[in-house]
């Protein structure tokens, strides 16, 4: 009899601490039956609202950030697709100044000479040119692009001159 009324006793006191547990916490899904506090439910709506307008404002700057990146990419291909018609003038320049360096035909041991390193002059213009095909959003390669449109330019130049002896 006394065993049942001291498990009686303990069940009890055992029923009522798990009712009443969660005293220190607000949260009523982690609390008792005695822990519900008004005061506490606003203030953890209050904050879930709160870390919503933070999301809702970082999925606006991310969304913000995404355009800026699409617009610069954008650009870059723009700049990339000048870039590629300049080299393919370029490339033609070459090819006619080449022409025009085979159509030479002469005995003068002077003017072959002059065409020879003339025809070297192609040739390397060629290979730079070439590099340059290969990574034309490497730094510096604008710069690149103007030196050699100068080169050929120049040596077109000469190579008419030479043609017209």
């Amino acid at each position: 009899m006394r065993l049942r009324l001291l498990l009686c006793i303990l069940g009890s006191c055992a029923l009522l601490h798990a009712c009443a547990t969660g005293g220190a916490t607000t949260d009523p899904r982690k609390g008792g039956l005695f822990s519900y506090n008004p005061k506490a439910y606003e203030s953890r709506i209050q904050e879930r609202e709160e870390r919503l307008n933070a999301s809702s404002g970082e999925a606006r700057a991310a969304q913000d950030e995404q355009t800026r990146l699409q617009a610069s990419v954008a650009a870059q291909e723009r700049r990339k697709a000048e870039a590629r018609k300049k080299m393919d003038a370029m490339n033609a320049e070459l090819a006619k100044t080449r022409r025009a360096l085979d159509a030479v035909k002469t005995q003068d041991a002077r003017v072959q000479a002059s065409l020879g390193e003339m025809r070297r002059r192609h040739t390397e213009l060629s290979g730079r040119l070439g590099d340059l095909e290969r990574a034309p959003d490497s730094p510096g390669a604008q710069a690149e692009r103007e030196r050699l449109d100068a080169e050929i330019q120049r040596l077109k130049r000469e190579a008419e001159t030479l043609g017209a002896l």
